[in-house]
């Protein structure tokens, strides 16, 4: 079992938990979670170390992780793997930021850390300024957690990659909510992506950065030959574009695919049209032609729209929504659906 302390950001209040939440269900089924004070996150999951870190590490919407050692409710009453400490390695101790500061209990739980390791032939140093190993107090009801933080990635990269993006359309979808999207889809490696509303590209982007195999459509030759090129500047892998019409995507590629994640475009400055409401809805009713057996759909649209009944009819599975506020009276609807098996 490998329990992980998660912080989410706060820009949205159900956003950045979902993420987390369906992107370690698409990896353990059985993954369980819980919630504490100050925007934090307890999963406890099936999957090895390695496996729950590294999903982790791809989360858009969580600012801080870290992977929890030990429960206790006194420093004395520490009990943790010694194969977490590495032998040599400087450390310090510090209380989560979302709660004060307590120099006291850290430097309690620090001297508790030096004599549990000193007891089993390991050499720890203490460094508080700038440690190797950072180890996190965390309040629960009960007592502690004894968590090591990751080093996860600043949350800036999405916003370099869009600076980095050669081809810019003012309606392109942030790189956050387009990583936010694959990961609720639960997207992993080697899988078959469609997004049939590509635009500049920002969804097959995050999805190729996962090492996805990623398809595009999108009915404009200028915005497929721009998509194409921001796709080659930024990801690593071979992407599938095409212009033509999103309707028609069973017979535009011969093969089905695992995920569909898509930001139709439905103008973000304006409620839906009649057009576009027609164009969302019709792919819709089409999307399980092209989703392979438990294949997901993440799909936005605005929040005048609602796809519930859509979804249902075209017989796919309404696993989650969330309704997103973009500026003054302008929202976005988000679902998640799958396709039985």
């Amino acid at each position: 079992m490998t329990s992980l302390l998660l912080r989410l950001s706060g820009e949205h209040p159900q956003l950045p938990k979902k993420e987390a939440v369906h992107l370690f269900r698409a990896y353990d089924p059985e993954v369980e979670y819980s919630e504490l004070p100050g925007r934090r996150l307890v999963v406890e999951t099936d999957l090895d170390s390695e496996a729950a870190v590294e999903l982790c590490l791809r989360l858009a919407m969580t600012t801080a992780a870290s992977e929890v050692l030990c429960e206790f409710s006194s420093p004395q009453d520490l009990d943790l793997p010694i194969g977490k400490l590495a032998a040599g390695a400087t450390f310090a101790v510090r209380r989560d930021p979302t709660v004060d500061a307590d120099q006291e209990l850290e430097s309690e739980v620090g001297a508790a850390l030096l004599d549990l390791t000193e007891s089993s032939g390991i050499n720890l140093k203490v460094d508080l300024e700038c440690p190797d190993n950072l180890y996190l107090i965390s309040d629960t009801e009960d007592g502690y957690l004894l968590s090591l933080s990751l080093k996860k990635p600043s949350r800036s990269r999405f916003r370099r990659r869009s600076d980095e993006r050669p081809f810019k359309k003012p309606i392109s979808l942030d790189p956050l909510l387009a990583r936010a999207m694959v990961n609720m889809s639960g997207v992993k490696p080697g899988e078959r992506v469609l997004d049939p509303f590509c635009g500049t590209g920002n969804i097959l982007v995050e999805a190729g950065l996962i090492g996805a195999s990623i398809f595009g459509i999108d009915s404009d030759f200028e915005i497929v030959r721009g998509a194409l090129e921001n796709l080659n500047r930024l990801q690593q892998g071979f992407p599938h574009l095409v212009r033509g019409d999103a309707l028609r995507a069973n017979s535009i590629l011969d093969c089905s695919f695992q995920h569909i994640v898509t930001d139709p475009p439905y103008g973000r400055a304006s409620p839906a049209t009649t057009d576009t409401t027609k164009l969302i809805r019709g792919f819709v009713s089409k999307a399980p032609r092209i989703l392979a057996p438990w294949g997901s759909i993440c799909i936005t649209c605005p929040s005048t729209l609602d796809l519930t009944g859509d979804l249902s009819e075209a017989g796919l599975r309404v696993d989650d929504f969330v309704y997103q506020r973009v500026h003054r009276s302008l929202g976005r609807h988000l679902y998640l659906a799958t396709r039985p098996g």
